[in-house]
């Protein structure tokens, strides 16, 4: 792969689509620091309840205000280690706050995130580090017992552009494997100063490149798929606008936020939002960190989840033995899921709003006592109403739209 550039998209199409009001000036990271502004000391975001199941810590719960300090004082750690425009770093990460920090830290110096699914290995990880040109791969000590740092370390001398191996997690997570390890905490003043003096010197713009994101290979090699602030945002249209996410939605979600629909169906919704997201490795009650148990009748009405089990905890031994619904999961506004079956049959057992997301779009969706979404117009409008949700129904209504594919 070509080393990513600045202005993926050719001028002509970003003026056209500025003009049409599908694109605007907004990115990631400024998107996020409005988001800090506005909402503060509220919740952003929380830990699965089974972290020390995966990586051997506690999980925690953090503000907004927190967590922009940690994505301050990450985006410094990056710096430190010749992070910077354009660079590609290259994620291995469970669902987790370190890895939405790496995403947001990242977009902040303008560096690139190509994330990988935990139950890559060797192969994986060298061809896709190779096509991206990762610069650094960030990952953990141990996911369940794997030596996953281990195993990037074993493997880094088939990558020539790899110049640093680093873990992310608590001080306890640390076993010396890699080249370092960041442990996630409050920015300084001096944190705070390189981020803000570079930002200053060298604001991001809209059509820079923020992903790698990879396809699954099942008609070939791997192939990464470039996207811009400008890409993301106006995907997330549909995804904020069809299960009606508002400001006050708890958004539980166990899919892998590493791909189109992990990205745009559960980050960005709660990133342009500014809801409550929590990590979970099913949306069963038991799933739920105990404070949340306690409030699950509280968050009847404003939960959002996506899909039932994470990919990564399925497994051969579970592959024969249906997913029953769960008397004690919460009771969901509205519940996404993707192509499986096996997890719209469960969903629609639960009674529950159903949204199929499909590569990064609504594919389809089942109401429960709500008025059916339509179909976009020539013109994909803004969000403007609950009572008016987009719904992008197929691949051509998306190549019509601001979320069409980039041509290749």
């Amino acid at each position: 792969m070509a080393q990513p550039r600045r202005g993926l998209h050719p001028k002509e199409r970003v003026d056209d689509y500025v003009r049409r009001g599908w694109w605007t000036d907004r990115t990631l990271d400024r998107v996020f620091r409005e988001q800090v502004s506005a909402r503060g000391d509220a919740t952003a975001i929380v830990d699965p309840a089974n972290r020390a199941d995966l990586v051997g810590s506690q999980p925690r719960r953090l503000t907004w205000n927190e967590l922009e300090s940690e994505v301050v004082h990450l985006a410094a750690r990056l710096l430190d280690h010749g992070i910077g425009r354009g660079d590609v770093v290259g994620v291995q990460l469970p669902n987790s706050v370190e890895l939405v920090e790496v995403y947001l830290a990242a977009w902040s110096i303008g560096a690139i995130v190509s994330p990988l699914a935990m139950q890559y290995r060797e192969h994986e990880i060298v061809t896709m580090s190779n096509k991206g040109g990762f610069a650094i791969l960030l990952t953990v000590e141990k996911f369940g017992g794997r030596p996953t740092a281990a195993e990037v370390v074993a493997a880094r001398h088939a990558i020539p552009s790899l110049r640093s191996v680093l873990t992310i997690g608590a001080a306890e997570e640390n076993s010396g494997t890699a080249d370092a390890h960041i442990v996630p905490g409050p920015a300084s003043d001096t944190d705070r100063g390189r981020v803000e003096a570079l930002r200053t010197a060298d604001p991001n713009d809209p059509n820079d490149c923020v992903t790698i994101c990879w396809t699954s290979g099942t008609e070939g090699e791997p192939k990464g798929v470039q996207r811009t602030h400008y890409d993301w945002l106006a995907f997330s249209i549909a995804t904020i606008d069809a299960p009606r996410v508002v400001v006050d939605d708890v958004l539980l979600n166990p899919f892998p936020m590493i791909n189109m629909a992990g990205i745009n169906g559960m980050l960005l919704p709660w990133l342009v939002m500014g809801g409550d997201a929590r990590a979970t490795p099913s949306l069963r009650r038991a799933h739920l960190l105990p404070a949340d148990r306690g409030r699950a009748r509280d968050l009847h009405d404003r939960a959002t989840g996506a899909d039932v089990d994470a990919p990564e905890q399925r497994g051969p031994a579970r592959e024969d033995r249906p997913v029953q619904p769960d008397p004690d999961r919460l009771g969901f506004g509205a519940a996404a899921t993707g192509d499986g079956a096996r997890v719209a049959e469960t969903v629609r057992a639960q009674r529950h709003q159903l949204l199929r997301l499909q590569r990064g779009c609504v594919a389809a969706v089942e109401s429960r006592g709500l008025p059916r979404p339509r179909h976009p117009s020539a013109v994909l409008p803004p969000l403007r109403s609950r009572r008016h949700p987009v719904v992008v129904e197929d691949r051509r209504a998306c190549q019509r739209h601001a979320c069409r594919p980039r041509d290749r």
